[in-house]
C-alpha cells in the first residue's frame, strides 16, 4: 500500500507492506514500512491493524533514523 501525506508534520510518501486475514467480516494483521521517499525517506515502523473492510484501525510505532 502506498501512503502520501504527513507523519508528525513531515510530508512524503512511504510504501507499507500489510499481511492479514479476513474472518467473519473483520480484518486482523500486521504492517511494516518498506521504505519512504521525500521528507519521509528515513521513516521506519511496524504495527498491527484490525477492523471491518474500509474502516481499519492501525496501531504501531513510527520513527525516523539519522
Amino acid at each position: 500500500m502506498e501512503f502520501t501525506g504527513y507523519v508528525d508534520g513531515v510530508h512524503g510518501t512511504m510504501m507499507i507492506k500489510t499481511n492479514g486475514i479476513l474472518k467473519d467480516g473483520i480484518w486482523t494483521g500486521n504492517w511494516v514500512i518498506q521504505h519512504g521517499a521525500g521528507e519521509l525517506a528515513s521513516v521506519h515502523g511496524q504495527g498491527t491493524f484490525v477492523g471491518p473492510p474500509l474502516s481499519l484501525d492501525y496501531e504501531g510505532r513510527i520513527h525516523f533514523s539519522g
